[in-house]
C-alpha cells in the first residue's frame, strides 16, 4: 500500500513538473507575440540593433554612452534583465561576468549572445609592446567589434537569427529590417575597404583600432589598452619614435554630444606630438559613445583625406 502511494505521489510531481515547464513555455511564447525585450550591454550600435525590431519590440541599452567597463547595474536594470528575452554582451567586462552568473543561477532567464563569440568576424591584432595589462585579451583586440562594418554585417545577422528564434511570426520583417540595412553597411565596404592600405596607423587607444583595420591601415603602435589606463613608458616612446617614420597617419579618440571633444589627456598628448613632426590626425569616435556605427564610419571617412573608393 505505502509503495502505491509513493509511486502516486511521484507521478503527481511529475505531472505537476510537465504543467509547469508547459505553462513556462506557453509563457514565453505569450511575451514573445506582444513583443521581444532585447537588452544591449555593449552601448554604441543600439541604433542599428533597434532599426531590425519589430512592432511591439523593445530595446534597453545599460549604460549608454558610458565606458562599458565602468557601467553598473542599478536594481530597476536588474528587474529588466530578469524580465529580457535576448541579452547582448561582449563577454569580457564585470557586467557581462554578472549576467552570466546570473543566467547560471537561474535569474535571467533570456538568450544571451555574446559577440565575440560569433563565428566569421575579423579580430585584429594589437602589435607587440611588451607592455602587460590584465584585460586577458592576449594581442588580440576583442573591443568593439562591431566597429568593423564587415563584422556588423555579421553581428546583425546572428541577432536577427535569434530574434526569428524567438518571434517566428515576425520572420519576414526582421530579415526584411536586416537586408536595408545590410544594403547600407556592404555599401561603406565596397567603397572604402582597403582606403587606407600602405599607410602606418599611431593610435591613441586599442579602442579604436576596429574602426580602422578594414580601412587597410597597419596599426603600428598605440598607448594604451583602454582609456582609463595610464600609458607606460615602453608604448608611449614606441608611438612617439613610430611617428617619425613614413606614411603614418596619428588617430585620437574623441566623445562627440553635439560637438566632438578628445576622450582623454593621452589623445592630448598624441595629437600634440604630430602636430609637432607634422603628421596628419585623424579623429575617431569611441566605439562605445554615440547611437550609430553607421554614422561613426561616415564620420570617420569624411575626416580621412586619402579615403577613396575603389
Amino acid at each position: 500500500m505505502a509503495r502505491k502511494t509513493q509511486v502516486a505521489i511521484l507521478g503527481l510531481a511529475v505531472a505537476l513538473l510537465v504543467l509547469a515547464v508547459s505553462g513556462l513555455f506557453l509563457e514565453r511564447r505569450e511575451e514573445a507575440r506582444e513583443g521581444l525585450l532585447v537588452v544591449l550591454l555593449t552601448p554604441g550600435f543600439e541604433d542599428e540593433v533597434r532599426s531590425l525590431l519589430a512592432e511591439g519590440d523593445r530595446l534597453y541599452v545599460i549604460g549608454s554612452g558610458g565606458d562599458p567597463h565602468e557601467i553598473q547595474l542599478s536594481p530597476s536594470e536588474m528587474e529588466i534583465l530578469r524580465k529580457a528575452n535576448l541579452i547582448i554582451s561582449m563577454g569580457h567586462t564585470s557586467i557581462d561576468k554578472r549576467v552570466e552568473e546570473l543566467q547560471r543561477r537561474g535569474e535571467v532567464k533570456a538568450v544571451i549572445l555574446n559577440l565575440v563569440e560569433i563565428p566569421g568576424l575579423i579580430i585584429p591584432e594589437l602589435p607587440e609592446d611588451g607592455h602587460a595589462h590584465d584585460h586577458g585579451h592576449g594581442v588580440k583586440n576583442y573591443h568593439e567589434p562591431f566597429y568593423d562594418p564587415r563584422n556588423a554585417i555579421v553581428i546583425l545577422g546572428r541577432i536577427v537569427d535569434l530574434l526569428v528564434e524567438l518571434r517566428p511570426d515576425m520572420r519576414d520583417v526582421y530579415i526584411g529590417k536586416y537586408r536595408e540595412l545590410k544594403t547600407k553597411l556592404d555599401d561603406l565596404v565596397r567603397v572604402y575597404e582597403g582606403a587606407l592600405k600602405g599607410y602606418k596607423a599611431v593610435i591613441s587607444t586599442a579602442e579604436i583600432q576596429p574602426a580602422i583595420t578594414w580601412l587597410g591601415v597597419e596599426v603600428v603602435a598605440y598607448i594604451v589598452v583602454d582609456q582609463h589606463e595610464s600609458p607606460s613608458p615602453q608604448t608611449l616612446e614606441k608611438a612617439v619614435r613610430k611617428l617619425d617614420e613614413e606614411g603614418v597617419i596619428a588617430f585620437i579618440a574623441v566623445i562627440c554630444n553635439g560637438g566632438c571633444e578628445l576622450a582623454s589627456q593621452v589623445d592630448r598628448m598624441l595629437l600634440e606630438e604630430a602636430k609637432a613632426r607634422g603628421v596628419h590626425v585623424v579623429e575617431i569616435p569611441l566605439g562605445y559613445t554615440g547611437t550609430s556605427v553607421i554614422s561613426k564610419l561616415e564620420y570617420l571617412i569624411h575626416k580621412i583625406p586619402y579615403a577613396r573608393g575603389s
